[in-house]
């Protein structure tokens, strides 16, 4: 029963994520030179000022800018896969222990 609430807990995070990203990608729409900003001009919007502050960041890469070349349709698909291997290794380690 733990393993399911973990579960569902990395979904919601996940859902969670995916919603921010859409969000501040529609809300800073507007590509100014180098910089998106929002439909005012805004760079960024500080919701705990100096703290923490929202801003657009585009990284077309893997991590650490690795690019994946060729094998960018590629990512994707691999990468679910190795989750759902994961999620069922760690399920089938719970239910032998």
């Amino acid at each position: 029963m733990r393993f399911f609430k973990y579960l569902l807990l990395s979904l919601l995070l996940f859902i969670f994520d995916r919603v921010s990203k859409v969000l501040i990608a529609d809300f800073f729409s507007v590509k100014s030179f180098n910089h998106w900003v929002t439909v005012n001009g805004d760079t960024s919007i500080s919701l705990i000022n100096p703290f923490l502050k929202i801003q657009r960041l585009d990284n077309p890469d893997l991590a650490f800018g690795i690019s994946a070349g060729i094998f960018n349709s590629l990512i994707n698909p691999i990468t679910i896969l190795l989750t759902l291997l994961i999620i069922y290794y760690i399920y089938k380690s719970i239910i032998n222990n």
